[in-house]
């Protein structure tokens, strides 16, 4: 079968159970045949052998079942990086990259104000940030690949997503997160104060389980409380682990619930903003105390 046929056929197959049949066909013939999309294009004629169609058919199969493609390729782009993940984890997400951009920014700006202070002068070695939720470790290890002379944290209720992570940390040569098993800050490491706290954490109600979600961790996903539940608790419990201003904690959050947990915030005696994603919805909270 040539790649012209072979497109024609899996785009065919994908048609009514994929959103981008043509583009998911291309990138699992792509990462069998361990060639670029400009590669294929170029070599329509070329004929796939017998071992190569097998294999792809079984991919084409998974994803026609709903299957995300990044865990069937075993790994996600995320900030200018390539994350391992797999089913114990989320799939990194591009709105995520908010946390990276606003972290980056946040450091940058306090350390060029502590600097230029010479009374308060620091090196930024002392600046502390903690990463709750990590999954596949794709926020802490971009921020660090950024930012590196800093002390990182990075926790998670699974031990099977801490794994993944500790194996993204390791493949970018990032070697000085602390990655610990925690239910928010339950475990004694984490009884100490953190200048930024980044909170990804479950957010979507329980009873809005389908089949989009079927093949990623609930755990990661839903939460009780029309989704609010955990992201409460969490800021109850964060309150003794912000250090002084300017630490700051950045939470993700479900557009619906946004002005909830922003009132929830406040009443808990939180200083704290709401920012839109690109798409204009109101996901991200800032917050001090």
């Amino acid at each position: 079968m040539t790649i012209q046929n072979a497109k024609i056929k899996y785009t065919n197959t994908l048609n009514e159970k994929s959103g981008s049949p043509i583009l998911d066909t291309q990138i699992l013939i792509s990462h069998i045949l361990k060639k670029d999309s400009g590669w294929l294009f170029a070599h329509l004629e070329h004929e796939i052998s017998d071992d190569d169609i097998k294999k792809i058919d079984k991919l084409v199969s998974r994803r026609a079942k709903g299957e995300p493609i990044a865990y069937i390729l075993g790994h996600k782009e995320f900030f200018g990086l390539t994350f391992l993940v797999n089913k114990k984890v989320l799939i990194p997400r591009p709105e995520s990259e908010f946390f990276v951009d606003h972290a980056l920014a946040w450091l940058k700006q306090v350390d060029a104000s502590q600097s230029s202070n010479d009374e308060k002068a620091c090196s930024t070695n002392q600046f502390t940030i903690l990463d709750i939720g990590t999954g596949s470790g794709n926020i802490i290890i971009s921020i660090a690949k950024n930012f590196p002379n800093a002390n990182f944290f990075a926790s998670d209720i699974s031990a099977e997503a801490l794994k993944v992570a500790k194996k993204n940390a390791n493949n970018h040569k990032i070697n000085n997160i602390k990655f610990v098993y925690s239910d928010l800050f339950k475990n004694r490491l984490l009884h100490r104060q953190f200048d930024l706290i980044i909170a990804n954490l479950p957010y979507v109600p329980e009873n809005e389980r389908d089949i989009s979600t079927k093949f990623e961790p609930c755990n990661a996903i839903f939460a009780k409380d029309n989704g609010t539940g955990v992201m409460k608790k969490f800021l109850l419990e964060a309150k003794k682990h912000i250090a002084p201003p300017p630490g700051a904690i950045l939470m993700e959050l479900d557009p619906r619930n946004a002005e909830e947990i922003l009132k929830f915030a406040v009443d808990k005696n939180y200083q704290a903003e709401l920012s839109k994603d690109l798409a204009g919805h109101l996901r991200y909270l800032i917050l001090k105390y």
